[in-house]
């Protein structure tokens, strides 16, 4: 998938760490068949993450570009308060993709943003 659009790095807030993580770790696949999404996504896996984050209180983006490593949210006020993410102008972004740590084999492009923002 090629991604195009604005980017921005969000730092999440306390709140947000642990949603994070357990969207990076793809706990809410743990019920579907496969457990994760390492060889595809599943209507099964869909629901499962749409259901996950209105238990977490957030909106979920396009079900469409859920993906190992993808995984996508509205673009609302909502979320961004949610998940302790702070002075982000949302006005044109039609949603969020958090990147997990799974998002690219090679990963070298995480790991310099990471450093970068480490400083």
């Amino acid at each position: 998938m090629v991604l195009e659009g604005d980017v921005r790095l969000m730092v999440p807030g306390d709140s947000g760490i642990g949603t994070l993580d357990a969207l990076a770790h793809e706990s809410f696949a743990l019920g579907c068949k496969p457990q994760n999404l390492d060889d595809g996504v599943t209507a099964g896996h869909q629901e499962a993450y749409v259901a996950f984050l209105a238990r977490k209180g957030l909106t979920a983006g396009e079900p469409g570009m859920l993906q190992r490593g993808v995984y996508p949210l509205a673009a609302t006020s909502n979320n961004t308060q949610a998940l302790g993410i702070q002075d982000v102008d949302m006005l044109l972004a039609e949603q969020i993709l958090v990147l997990g740590w799974n998002a690219d084999p090679e990963r070298a492009h995480l790991d310099a943003m990471a450093d970068d923002y480490a400083g």
